[in-house]
């Protein structure tokens, strides 16, 4: 329906009925918009036009149906995000969400879901199990996950992320045919962005009872405990220690991809430092302000790289245009720019051999007259012996 469209492009541009209104080019009533969104009433051919305009999506967009249902399990915020900015992000997610699944059906990538479902967690010793069962499920063996959002776009789950207010941490969910989705907040740093998203997976995979205290807790084990199991954490760290040492955290999370903090819970979580050794660490990192900015940083890439395959791909296959590209991928034409920066001025191609400059031509697919690519093969022969200007 027509209202479910134009309510969730509102959404997505961030933008309440009242707003809306006022960007419209033909003046409209918050009542009538809302109308609309609700099918109580439908908009004339112009007005839908008007709408898209105002929106920034095609008409055809507001006409078509929804392809994709998502069912959110959880939902991580502060109390300051506000319930239309949830609105907000919620509605970019679904509508990038659609997309990506249109290149993934149409290239037939990335469809197969193996990720483990329904598994009973009652406290922190299950938690570190069901993490052991994910481990298991995609082979990752004891060692450090090398890129976590690609290993879970490899087994068929799909992470969205952009920069929000910090005031957003997660979103999860499954869409109507099961694939699990996850939206994270790329405005932190990699470490950060690799535990949200392994966080996410928890409240995916974990069934707890409802009598379980506290889901937040035990989803945070099992994050800590899938970034790095307790056979490998002891591995590295010892069964008992009277201290840790702040280079010995800074490399293992430069290895294994865990804040320093990160790591300092889970030596106490195994009992490898007791509490006083843990409340002593933690002072430290609030004396040096070293809880806001680690004095160690893990340089791991951790972003959705396979919606950007995709749609480099179609571009490139003549699949979608260059607006469609932006509207799926709105960091398509900065990435663009820098590829164009990349490109080989006209008299960089001139002094190039000819059989070069051909492939050039060739690869770039421009129709040339055979009679001007010889005029500039000569040209060229003069710009290689320092004649041409």
């Amino acid at each position: 329906m027509i209202g479910a469209r134009v309510r969730q492009a509102r959404l997505a541009a961030g933008l309440s009925l009242d707003q809306l209104a006022s960007k419209l080019t033909r003046p409209l009533t918050k009542q009538a918009l809302s109308k609309y969104e609700t099918n109580k009433s439908e908009p004339s051919a112009s007005t839908l036009v008007d709408i898209a305009r105002a929106l920034a999506v095609k008409p055809s967009y507001l006409l078509s149906e929804p392809e994709v249902s998502v069912t959110w399990a959880a939902y991580r915020k502060r109390s300051s995000l506000s319930t239309r900015n949830q609105e907000t992000i919620t509605a970019i997610a679904t509508r990038r969400l659609e997309s990506e699944l249109q290149l993934r059906n149409l290239f037939g990538v990335g469809l197969k879901d193996t990720l483990p479902r329904e598994i009973p967690v009652y406290d922190a010793q299950t938690a570190e199990q069901a993490a052991e069962l994910v481990r298991t499920g995609w082979d990752l063996g004891l060692f450090p996950i090398n890129g976590l959002i690609e290993t879970v776009e490899d087994h068929g789950g799909i992470v969205l992320s952009w920069a929000e207010d910090r005031a957003f941490d997660g979103l999860s969910g499954w869409t109507g045919d099961e694939c699990p989705v996850i939206v994270i907040n790329s405005a932190t740093t990699a470490d950060r962005r690799r535990f949200d998203v392994a966080h996410e997976l928890g409240h995916l995979v974990m069934a707890l009872r409802e009598d379980t205290a506290d889901y937040e807790s035990l989803a945070h084990r099992f994050a800590a405990a899938l970034l790095v199991p307790r056979d490998a954490a002891l591995r590295e760290l010892g069964n008992k220690r009277r201290n840790l040492s702040i280079p010995e955290l800074g490399l293992l999370k430069e290895r294994w991809g865990l804040s320093m903090q990160g790591w300092i819970r889970r030596a106490y979580d195994l009992e490898v430092i007791d509490y006083r050794q843990y409340r002593a660490l933690n002072i430290l990192f609030r004396q040096h302000a070293w809880h806001r900015l680690e004095p160690y940083q893990y340089e791991g890439t951790e972003e959705p790289l396979l919606l950007r395959r995709l749609v480099w791909r179609a571009l490139t296959e003549g699949i979608i245009s260059a607006r469609e590209a932006k509207e799926i991928y709105p960091a398509y034409e900065s990435e663009k720019g820098t590829l164009d920066a990349l490109e080989p001025s006209l008299r960089q191609i001139a002094q190039l051999p000819r059989d070069e400059r051909h492939r050039l031509i060739a690869a770039a697919h421009l129709e040339v007259d055979e009679a001007e690519v010889e005029l500039w093969d000569a040209a060229s022969c003069d710009a290689l012996n320092g004649e041409a200007k």
